[in-house]
């Protein structure tokens, strides 16, 4: 199948599979319940693909294209499997990336209590300022995990900051941060 020259497609509901694209192409949403798979792209410079929500399979790309796709994610894995002993943070660049998750687990608390909290950091000084959202404080044995989500903008730093009382400590502890571009 040939397309004509620049096509754009808005939004795609239904399932969409393409055969051969001879020039360039760019999608804006896809949002559909099947796999969208493109068997070949043919001489192609470029193809833009602004928001998937669902798996994209891109067979064979017969020369060198460029594929952009506007949603970027990064993940920092900040504690992984650690025993924590007192209060600590990590600071994350946000820039570009303006959501945040914070996914927590939390293993077996020996003694004391933990809790995670996001927080804005002020550029020049790198001093945290204010808290942006806070999770529950945990005390317990059972392993138990937490959310914690930041929609942007939140400016060009953010801490993620684990707070600990003196003489407390806590087994198998991961944070990790998943932070998105916005939509």
């Amino acid at each position: 199948m040939s397309l004509p020259l620049r096509p754009a497609v808005g939004v795609v509901t239904g399932t969409i599979q393409i055969g051969t694209i001879l020039t360039p192409i760019q999608v804006g949403t896809i949002q559909v319940p099947e796999v969208v798979s493109i068997s070949t792209i043919a001489n192609s410079p470029l193809i833009t693909v602004g928001t998937i929500l669902n798996p994209v399979v891109v067979a064979t790309i017969l020369t060198p294209s460029q594929v952009i796709n506007n949603q970027n994610f990064r993940q920092t894995n900040i504690l992984t499997n650690v025993v924590v002993t007192t209060s600590g943070a990590a600071t994350l660049t946000a820039g570009a990336f303006q959501d945040l998750v914070v996914d927590v687990v939390y293993g077996t608390v020996i003694s004391g209590s933990i809790q995670t909290v996001i927080k804005g950091v002020e550029p020049q000084s790198g001093v945290q300022t204010s808290t942006i959202v806070a999770g529950d404080w945990f005390a317990g044995t059972i392993v138990t995990g937490q959310r914690l989500v930041a929609a942007g903008p939140l400016g060009a730093l953010v801490a993620v900051v684990w707070n600990v009382p003196a003489a407390s400590t806590i087994t198998g502890v991961f944070i990790t941060a998943e932070q998105s571009t916005s939509v």
